[in-house]
């Protein structure tokens, strides 16, 4: 929801690096606007719960970042902060298997 996911196309530039072993993930982006950010746990046997830090290089602005459980469209956790540009790291609520993180740039903080 709220993505024009018309705009956004695969992007294997944004994501930069991950502190999880065992985790894909993927990117649809419209570059400075909008990131959907899927990610997803390889062991799916492995039933506890983990969390980790995510690298992600976007332009400098204000931006809104949202941690989503893709089953049950719940926010686990919610951020705004002000980059200057190059790699963000955020750090994930913890999840299992998988997690989404809607990045939006925010005209204010």
């Amino acid at each position: 929801e709220g993505f024009d996911f018309v705009r956004m196309k695969p992007d294997s530039i944004t994501s930069t690096s991950g502190t999880m072993e065992g985790v894909s993930i993927n990117v649809l982006s419209e570059p400075g606007v909008a990131y959907a950010i899927y990610v997803s746990m390889s062991d799916l046997q492995d039933t506890k719960l983990k969390s980790g830090e995510f690298g992600f290089k976007l332009p400098s602005g204000n931006y809104k970042a949202i941690w989503l459980n893709p089953v049950t469209g719940k926010v686990d956790k919610e951020e705004f902060f002000t980059h200057s540009g190059g790699e963000k790291k955020l750090d994930s609520p913890a999840f299992n298997p998988d997690i989404v993180l809607k990045i939006t740039q925010t005209e204010d903080n």
